[in-house]
C-alpha cells in the first residue's frame, strides 16, 4: 500500500491520485486486503485503481482554526 494512502486511511483524509496517463481522481481511500489496488470512495461510488498505474498520491489536509486560537492571533 502507498504510504500516503495508508496515512489518509488512518486520519480519514481525502486524497488526489494522479495516474501514469495523466488522469486525476479524488476520494477517500478504503482499507482493503487486496495488495495490488487502491480503492477510493468517491462521490460517484467506489473506484479501484491498480497500484502499477498510480504515479502520485497527494493528501488533502484540512486546516481548521478554533475561535479560541484566533483570539491570540496577531494580524
Amino acid at each position: 500500500m502507498n504510504k500516503e494512502a495508508a496515512i489518509a486511511i488512518k486520519r480519514n483524509q481525502e486524497i488526489i491520485v494522479k495516474s501514469k496517463n495523466g488522469e486525476t481522481i479524488s476520494g477517500f481511500p478504503v482499507e482493503t486486503d487486496h495488495p495490488s489496488r487502491l480503492i477510493l470512495r468517491t462521490t460517484f461510488g467506489p473506484v479501484w485503481i491498480p497500484y502499477e498505474e498510480v504515479e502520485q498520491v497527494t493528501r488533502i489536509l484540512s486546516i481548521k482554526r478554533s475561535k479560541k486560537s484566533c483570539l491570540t492571533c496577531t494580524r
